[in-house]
């Protein structure tokens, strides 16, 4: 594992559409697979195989997949400098919009 840099793919099913959430770690997106949308501060981003888009820290974010079958998102971001520092916080809307804290590395 890296010290300050994470990596892991995302996999949208067909038709899947994401809750939002946001966190404090930035996110870097690339699609290897299928195509979609993502909503990222309020505004729509369409992507497509090989696009590559940001997300800062701080922003809500959803995705949509409109492929005929899954998308398939590499994801490369900061969070684990955050979380050695104790700062990393990650929070999520619930079905009916309700903010909640998903994680947490504060210690205090």
């Amino acid at each position: 594992p890296y010290a300050t840099m994470t990596f892991f793919a995302q996999m949208l099913r067909k038709g899947e559409r994401t809750l939002p959430s946001r966190q404090n770690a930035s996110l870097i997106y690339t699609v290897f697979e299928g195509k979609g949308h993502s909503i990222i501060d309020g505004q729509r981003f369409d992507w497509d195989q090989f696009d590559t888009f940001c997300v800062p820290g701080g922003v809500w974010v959803e995705h949509v997949n409109e492929a005929a079958g899954d998308s398939i998102l590499f994801v490369s971001s900061d969070e684990p400098v955050l979380k050695t520092l104790h700062f990393y916080a990650r929070h999520g809307r619930t079905a009916s919009g309700e903010e909640v804290l998903l994680e947490s590395a504060n210690r205090w």
